[in-house]
């Protein structure tokens, strides 16, 4: 019996290639997101597999980003939300601005507030910060960014009314419900009653 090689889900070469990529590329302003970014603020039992990285990056900079990754031969796909992919062996990333899908300011705001304080592989990576991870993983509304929407929705000291207040105001009202009826789930709201704004700023 022929034993087949089983799938990788290190997503570890694919983020050190896209990090050096970018540097050589003369990127600075973009922000890990995804389902890496979840595990920052995830403790490792509650970390779901995946091999590939994204990226948020911003629209000015996604020519530049095009032009670098074919220059070095690289076979690039462009995404329907707005921005570039390249799935290689050693470089599965995408690289997103969401322009078509009307979200690009809150990716240009998720790179502007991303925190600067974590490092991978020694240096320091710009990681976005968890209300706007949740309010990014509420814009698909599949089964799997929901989950991480809930999980990351149980992490201590998470300040909700400043989350909903950014999911409002980007995604709209009926999202911000839906954040909402995730929150009653957690146990971050309580199970009966609407929500209330309490009127923080961002």
């Amino acid at each position: 019996m022929v034993i087949q090689q089983l799938p990788s889900f290190d997503p570890n070469p694919s983020l050190k290639a896209a990090l050096r990529f970018l540097k050589k590329a003369g990127i600075q302003d973009f922000a890990l997101i995804g389902r890496v970014a979840t595990w920052v603020f995830l403790p490792s039992d509650r970390h779901q597999f995946t091999k590939d990285v994204d990226l948020a990056v911003l629209t000015a900079d996604l020519g530049k980003i095009e032009k670098a990754l074919k220059r070095k031969g690289l076979k690039v796909y462009q995404l329907s939300i707005g921005g570039v992919a390249v799935r290689e062996t050693e470089l599965v990333a995408y690289f997103i601005d969401r322009r078509l899908d009307g979200l690009d300011q809150l990716f240009r705001e998720s790179i502007a507030h991303a925190r600067r304080d974590i490092e991978f592989f020694g240096e320091i990576v710009p990681v976005v910060s968890l209300n706007y991870l949740i309010t990014m993983k509420l814009v698909s509304g599949e089964p799997k960014d929901d989950l991480d929407a809930k999980s990351l929705l149980m992490v201590k000291d998470i300040n909700y009314d400043n989350l909903r207040l950014l999911v409002k105001r980007h995604l709209g009202a009926a999202t911000a419900n839906r954040l909402d009826v995730f929150a009653r789930e957690v146990g971050l709201l309580p199970p009966r009653g609407s929500y209330k704004d309490s009127g923080p700023s961002l």
